[in-house]
């Protein structure tokens, strides 16, 4: 048998992923960048193009002469503190210019001669474009020009910026291109806090939260092996008495909460189908996933991934309303139904769709039977 040839691996410092892993989160607060890959695609043509990380690392930046450069920022705040520089070989610049107006690409004689600044624009140009078609942002190139002037941007607000070389390919010709942003681009921004001010802020914007019938616990195991016919019960509400025509066939209590969130309100749904709000926000008993009788934790952990605890959220429907009327929410305050109780069946786990299923009566009991696993077959 032959030995796995480890000396031949790349060497990969933990500290360079840990960068990678900044510099990819920064970029996609701003830029889809799968998509802006596939539009670059459109806007040249027809070609194979692909692009291949070779390195990350934090250190003074060095390019080749004659190299040239873009820095893009966010439109709303365009400064050096939170651009990105991209620089690139002038034959680059000139191969993607050529390919956008549909010409063909020009050959550089004399490589080291001094590149068009207009080159320099013409490839911000096709960034920008790229990159504004999958934009999570609006985004402008604030600066194109020679590369060592960019990178003077850069490196006035952080001496040793991030940064990222790449090979470009584009027909089977190879070209370098790094990425270089200060640490100040690359700092997640905190999540915007909703509360009712913000809520009332969106006026009429239709909000929908899911409905859950039951809280289950269950093993991984158990999870893993259901299938296409399989009930579970008991949930939460039970067969309407009513025959109102406004009625959803069910009564009982019901939580609001949103997927994947461990806070949610309690709502009786009535006879005459009117889903009441009655108090909240309370934990949800998904956080109970070990024995509290137990003062050992190590003791009570599963003897194996199969025996794991998870908690299954059953969701049965919708509660459907503007955020205008969910910021004046309170107690007793009836809430719109977004869809029929049962029209609409999910299993959850951990926030993650795991099956669908429909509303069926066991003995007497509401339950769900499993129609499909997540990505399988339909019963």
């Amino acid at each position: 048998m032959l030995a796995f040839p480890w000396r031949s691996l790349e060497i990969v410092r933990r500290a360079d992923l840990g960068l990678l892993a900044a510099m990819r989160r920064g970029a996609m607060r701003v830029v889809d960048l799968p998509g802006a890959e596939s539009a670059l695609r459109d806007l040249i043509g027809p070609c194979e193009l692909s692009i291949r990380l070779r390195r990350v690392t934090s250190s003074v930046p060095r390019i080749e002469d004659g190299s040239l450069g873009v820095l893009l920022a966010p439109a709303e705040r365009p400064n050096a503190k939170l651009a990105f520089a991209i620089t690139f070989q002038a034959a680059l610049a000139s191969t993607l210019a050529a390919r956008a107006i549909r010409r063909p690409a020009p050959r550089i004689a004399d490589p080291s001669a001094r590149p068009s600044p207009s080159l320099a624009g013409a490839a911000a140009a096709i960034l920008v474009a790229a990159a504004r078609r999958n934009a999570l942002a609006p985004l402008r190139a604030i600066a194109a020009g020679p590369a060592q002037s960019i990178l003077a941007e850069i490196v006035a607000t952080d001496p040793l910026p991030i940064s990222a070389a790449f090979t470009v390919l584009v027909d089977h010709d190879a070209y370098l291109v790094s990425v270089f942003a200060p640490r100040s681009a690359l700092e997640i921004a905190s999540a915007p806090v909703i509360d009712n001010a913000a809520l009332r802020a969106l006026g009429e914007t239709p909000i929908e939260v899911p409905l859950a019938a039951a809280i289950l616990h269950m093993t991984a195991a158990e999870v893993a092996a259901l299938s296409s016919g399989d009930a579970l019960f008991p949930l939460t509400i039970t067969k309407s008495s009513s025959s109102s025509p406004r009625g959803s066939g069910f009564r009982g209590e019901l939580v609001i909460a949103p997927p994947d969130s461990d806070v949610g309100f309690t709502a009786d749904l009535g006879d005459d189908g009117r889903l009441v709000l009655r108090d909240g926000p309370h934990l949800l008993e998904e956080k109970d996933m070990v024995d509290k009788n137990d003062s050992a934790l190590s003791a009570s952990l599963a003897q194996s991934i199969g025996e794991t605890p998870v908690v299954v959220r059953v969701e049965v429907g919708s509660a459907q309303m503007s955020a205008r009327e969910w910021a004046a929410l309170g107690a007793g305050d009836v809430v719109a139904l977004g869809k029929r109780i049962g029209d609409h069946v999910v299993l959850r786990v951990g926030g993650v769709e795991v099956a669908r299923g429909e509303l069926v009566d066991v003995e007497g009991e509401i339950g769900v039977r499993i129609v499909a696993r997540s990505g399988g077959t339909v019963a």
